[in-house]
């Protein structure tokens, strides 16, 4: 599946479609398929808005279970939902019943665009079934505008 997000300015826009040519040998015919969809956003409302976008490891998710099971190294990728870039943030992430580690990120991810990161040490685990959390917080050092999806 091919994926592009692409943002333009406000204003008109033309979507093209381009396809290998193709020519019917016999009473073959060509069948193609294709599912386009095309989204328009409003200008982000808030400034600081960050969520998490997936955590890769450790997981049972099935489309990460090449990169796990996980012992250390957390792994999470987190999308800047704002209209400010996010240049710092703060992660809270650990095994529960374990002291949570912290993680003071420092980058430049402008609206909408995904950061994937390695946190650092072991993924502690117990006998039996663990749950892992983490928790974005103080994006550019200030409160972020929604923190359900953090």
């Amino acid at each position: 599946m091919d994926e592009d997000q692409t943002f333009t300015k406000p204003g008109s826009h033309e979507v093209s479609l381009q396809m290998e040519p193709y020519t019917a040998t016999d009473n073959i015919q060509a069948t193609e398929n294709i599912t386009s969809f095309l989204f328009h956003y409003s200008a982000p409302k808030q400034k600081t808005d960050m969520a998490v976008e997936a955590l890769i490891a450790p997981t049972d998710e099935q489309r990460f279970s090449r990169l796990n099971p996980a012992i250390s190294t957390p792994r999470i990728s987190f999308r800047n939902l704002g209209s400010d870039p996010i240049r710092s943030l703060t992660i809270v992430y650990g095994t529960e019943g374990f002291p949570t580690q912290t993680y003071h990120w420092k980058g430049n991810l402008p609206f909408n665009q995904v950061a994937e990161v390695f946190l650092p040490g072991e993924v502690q685990a117990k006998d039996g079934e663990n749950v892992f959390h983490v928790v974005l917080s103080q994006p550019n050092g200030k409160k972020d505008a929604w923190t359900g999806d953090n």
